[in-house]
């Protein structure tokens, strides 16, 4: 686990995400332009928001526009990166947590309250419909890089929790891929009214729980 850092994320997002530094003299409308595209996305969604829209939010050229994004499906695909940049911040109490299990749940906790917190990068992970333009038009490269990247990050984390009793690596990759699936079908889950009256962080902390020690399990792990 110790071989994987904030930074590693910071550089798998660098390869999608062409953010420019804050001393830039143009940083502040390319932020404009994303806060403006995140908006509309949100509220319309991918297919019925137009770059006339975006420009006309961030108050740009249609023409400035295409200068920092060249398709919507890039303007996109950057507001996604974006999201998941603010999200890695939520990550670092992952990486110092020194107890396998536990780390697993504030993972899995993580990922079912990206519902709330990251809403377009839920949509996207779910499959949504409206999105389904833009997963097409994402290279087939760039969708299997970032799927190795995810499957070799919570591998580490299920061999580091399975130490007791190692399995081989074919293996622990097939349980990173069943237990992102379960993930993303429970953003749908924490989203709606299946849940109750569960708030939605207890409800990610509950089936973190359930998943790592199982339902008949002792009493869930300390927060």
């Amino acid at each position: 686990m110790n071989t994987w850092t904030l930074t590693d994320f910071e550089k798998m997002l660098d390869q999608f995400s062409t953010i420019l530094p804050n001393d830039d003299p143009r940083a502040q409308k390319q932020r404009r332009i994303l806060d403006a595209a995140g908006l509309l996305f949100q509220k319309w969604g991918y297919r019925k928001t137009s770059m006339e829209d975006v420009a006309r939010e961030a108050g740009v050229a249609k023409g400035t526009l295409y200068l920092y994004f060249k398709t919507k499906a890039d303007l996109m695909v950057q507001v996604v990166a974006e999201e998941k940049r603010q999200y890695l911040l939520q990550m670092k109490p992952l990486f110092d947590e020194e107890d396998p299990k536990k780390r697993i749940c504030k993972w899995v906790a993580l990922g079912v309250q990206v519902a709330k917190e990251m809403p377009i990068t839920a949509k996207l992970a779910t499959g949504d419909a409206d999105l389904k333009d833009l997963i097409h038009e994402i290279s087939p490269e760039d969708r299997q890089k970032s799927e190795a990247f995810s499957n070799g990050f919570l591998s580490a984390l299920i061999e580091a929790a399975t130490r007791d009793h190692p399995i081989p690596p074919a293996e622990r990759i097939e349980r990173a891929k069943v237990l992102r699936a379960i993930i993303t079908f429970s953003l749908s889950m924490a989203e709606g009214d299946i849940c109750g009256e569960l708030d939605t962080r207890t409800f990610a902390m509950t089936l973190a729980h359930m998943l790592v020690e199982g339902v008949a399990g002792p009493p869930r792990l300390a927060d």
